[in-house]
């Protein structure tokens, strides 16, 4: 008795949904389901690996492309359209491109993902993955990437000029400056976990300490500087 297979389409979470052009990826069938994997997040003009393409009209019959194995994506309301007719029983999984783009590194073993997530991660192994963000985020990647350097050379200044280290002050702004670069470079590896979330929620308990007493200092800046005279004589 033959049956309809279900369908898995793995989708990039940041996709161009509001551009018409062609989707590019691959396409694989088991014994159950048949897989649809896009790979790249940017609608392309021109892709030897098209699986499908995203417009808002209607979807055209490719009988030529990918054997018959395509898929079309509606840019208004994400609808699926498979070559026959629309599928009752499609599944869309939206994924991280830049994840699974770093996952390569896990041996198998360690983590089971299933199938078709170690289908995407073979797929990325030896492929330089490219997330097409706006530049903002691109500028902000920069600018941290510029802090990390000086934060490098102001240690190496340190460093140099031994005495330095001999001042407590010194010290201190060393250590800073190494937490700050262990920071900057965990959020650009997109790193997580406990030590990263109590380092910000220590760095906001500083800053908001130090705006509290910058504020009683203003408040009661006589009496203070009154205090500081007195204790000189």
């Amino acid at each position: 008795m033959s049956y309809e297979k279900n369908v898995i389409i793995f989708i990039p979470h940041t996709l161009e949904k509001r551009k018409a052009g062609l989707l590019e990826g691959f396409y694989k069938e088991y014994h159950d389901c048949q897989s649809f994997f896009i790979t790249n997040n940017k609608i392309a003009k021109d892709t030897s690996k098209c699986i499908g393409y995203i417009s808002k009209k209607d979807a055209k019959d490719f009988k030529s492309l990918n054997d018959g194995h395509w898929v079309h994506i509606n840019s208004m309301d994400s609808a699926v359209t498979l070559p026959d007719h629309p599928h009752k029983n499609v599944l869309k999984v939206y994924y991280e491109l830049d994840i699974f783009g770093r996952l390569h590194r896990i041996e198998p073993d360690i983590m089971d993902l299933g199938v078709h997530f170690q289908e995407l991660i073979s797929y990325f192994k030896n492929k330089q993955v490219t997330s097409h963000t706006n530049g903002t985020k691109g500028l902000i990647e920069l600018i941290a990437i510029i802090i990390i350097k000086l934060l490098d050379l102001i240690r190496n200044i340190i460093n140099y000029k031994k005495i330095l280290k001999y001042s407590s002050a010194t010290s201190y702004f060393e250590e800073s400056c190494l937490l700050g670069k262990w920071l900057l470079t965990s959020l650009l590896k997109r790193e997580n976990g406990p030590k990263i979330t109590n380092l910000l929620v220590s760095i906001a308990f500083d800053l908001m300490l130090g705006f509290y007493v910058m504020k009683y200092f203003n408040h009661y800046k006589k009496d203070v500087l009154f205090l500081l005279k007195m204790q000189e004589r």
